[in-house]
């Protein structure tokens, strides 16, 4: 498990004949699901940010994203389109909302899967005191309902327990 931070700058290779293609910028996924849709990443030797459809990578490994045969990431406009999915960059430092309306924290990172490619949780933060005690939580992507472009909210399983929202040495 790796966060979309750390995934930034990740080299994209080429699996086919080794070249490096370019290098992750930001991880877009599905807002529902939790499935990564794509990447979004500087390419080698060309200006200009593109889009890495997800479907095109066969892995994201520790030291490198391994693309499939000769695949080709698409040109971007200035803006992301909602087929492209969400920014996980975009959620640093947006509220996570319980069905009551109470915040719980705010995200601070989103945990990546690189095996299954899939969004597996958002880290939150509460507040100094609770980081000091407790560190950062986490709520698992599953207990999200709905993510907007104000505010995160959790479903109601998640609400029923967002007072003992999961600490990281829990998870």
């Amino acid at each position: 498990m790796r966060t979309a931070t750390q995934l930034h700058g990740l080299a994209i290779v080429r699996a086919t004949d080794g070249q490096l293609i370019g290098r992750i910028q930001d991880v877009f996924f599905d807002a529902r699901s939790g499935q990564i849709t794509g990447f979004l990443i500087e390419q080698t030797g060309v200006s200009g940010e593109r889009f890495l459809a997800a479907g095109l990578v066969q892995t994201v490994g520790t030291d490198a994203a391994m693309l499939k045969g000769e695949a080709v990431p698409e040109e971007t406009g200035m803006a992301p389109t909602p087929s492209q999915g969400v920014s996980a960059h975009s959620l640093a430092g947006r509220p996570v909302l319980n069905e009551s309306g109470n915040v719980v924290g705010k995200v601070t990172e989103v945990l990546v899967d690189g095996e299954t490619m899939t969004i597996s949780a958002l880290l939150l933060s509460t507040g100094l005191l609770d980081r000091v005690l407790h560190g950062d939580p986490q709520v698992p992507f599953a207990h999200v309902a709905a993510v907007g472009n104000d505010a995160i909210v959790l479903n109601k399983e998640s609400a029923a327990q967002s007072e003992k929202i999961v600490p990281p040495h829990e998870a």
